[in-house]
């Protein structure tokens, strides 16, 4: 496919490096470091070569072949949304998880318009569009992901200059309905603490924990390495840099949802489980005949391979209509709902500001969805902003001179 993938050492460790042309017509250049052993005379290239191939086609590396306006054009609305969309995957604009979703929001336009071609849409067949779905009685959400992935590709198209108007402008975006928080009651968070305790400590009591007393996410949780955590008095953090995803039953190694790193702490209740969680991780290493390595999954396995999240899903679900947990809104709490849990506490108890640091919310308005006051809040602030517009009777004195002065 003329990609270019070279493997060379630098230090003790193996590096690849991948050269491709992407949409935009420019070459991209992608770098990895490998976990292929080598020593000093350089031997493991081969092994390394074998490692940079999978790298490559996990990581979704495609190169795209340079089109003309006319190629581009000559096709169905649909198809050229599909196309722009693969380009964005092609050059890392966007993981394969986020193409996925586009793809199954853009087969609407394949539905309504058929084989018309994008330069032949008008205002009016977008009006139609819309309410076409309304009519179809899709859901609030799909019908703003069905428009706005349209409306995203004429604005592309409009910068490219492969159309001359974007007739998606001049139409109001569908709002979508945003799901309210569904964090546990009180009852079942004493509950959840309860019925952990009494559990053996494995991957997955291990991931439950990292959730609620972190707001980790569930891919975050299978992407923590022991190298990430510090247990010691001066630094009890855990730093989180790459989380576990999957698409098409296959999983791989991205980066964090926003494209940033961010840095947790960890409650002193946690680092005593992670310390025994640890112990045992290393006693079953012995075990096993295998050596200890920080670079090793929290909840891995000995070869170094991570937890898949979906394996995760499956516990929580069981265990929680087990014990019969419920959230906030009266449904049954699903494992990002321990996230949710952590937040609604997190803007009651710390500031705004570094609530949204540690969540990783790009957003703040994100952050103050789970700030909304409990009953007990609401009396107590009533009590106290009675006791401030009434301060009459606290200086009789000065309430007579007023009434004088009246």
């Amino acid at each position: 496919n003329g990609m270019n993938i070279s493997v060379r050492l630098r230090g003790k460790v193996w590096q690849a490096r991948v050269r491709y042309r992407g949409a935009d017509g420019l070459i991209h250049e992608k770098h990895h470091s490998l976990s292929a052993p080598s020593d000093k005379t350089g031997r493991g290239k081969k092994t390394a070569m074998l490692e940079a191939e999978k790298w490559v086609k996990d990581a979704g590396f495609v190169e795209v072949v340079e089109q003309s306006q006319a190629t581009r054009l000559d096709c169905s609305a649909y198809t050229y949304c599909l196309n722009y969309f693969k380009s964005l995957v092609a050059t890392q604009q966007i993981e394969r998880r986020t193409y996925t979703s586009y793809k199954n929001s853009i087969r609407y336009i394949d539905l309504f318009f058929g084989e018309k071609r994008l330069q032949d849409l008008t205002i009016t067949d977008v009006e139609m569009y819309v309410s076409w779905l309304y009519d179809s009685n899709y859901s609030a959400n799909t019908i703003k992901k069905a428009f706005n992935g349209l409306r995203q590709c004429t604005r592309h198209a409009v910068a490219i200059r492969d159309l001359q108007y974007d007739p998606c402008a001049s139409i109001k975006a569908p709002r979508g309905q945003l799901a309210p928080p569904n964090p546990l009651d009180e009852p079942s968070r004493r509950k959840l603490q309860v019925m952990l305790a009494a559990l053996e400590l494995s991957p997955m009591v291990i991931a439950t924990y990292l959730a609620y007393f972190t707001g980790m996410r569930r891919e975050e949780c299978c992407g923590l390495q022991w190298k990430d955590v510090k247990l010691k008095a001066e630094d009890v953090t855990a730093h989180l840099c790459r989380a576990i995803s999957y698409d098409g039953g296959k999983t791989y190694v991205k980066g964090l949802k926003n494209g940033k790193t961010r840095t947790v702490p960890v409650p002193a209740p946690l680092v005593d489980i992670l310390k025994q969680w640890r112990t045992k991780y290393i006693e079953d290493c012995m075990l096993m005949g295998v050596a200890f390595n920080e670079e090793m999954y929290v909840l891995g396995d000995f070869s170094g391979e991570y937890l898949r999240p979906e394996r995760v899903t499956a516990w929580w679900k069981r265990h929680s209509e087990e014990w019969g947990l419920l959230g906030t809104q009266g449904r049954r709490p699903v494992f990002h709902d321990l996230r949710h849990t952590y937040a609604t506490i997190a803007v009651r108890t710390m500031d705004i500001k570094s609530a949204q640091d540690i969540l990783g919310h790009s957003d703040i308005n994100m952050t103050m969805r789970y700030a909304d006051t409990d009953m007990e809040q609401i009396q107590r602030a009533g009590r106290a902003i009675g006791e401030a517009l009434n301060d009459a009777h606290k200086d009789g004195a000065e309430v007579l001179q007023l009434r004088r002065a009246i």
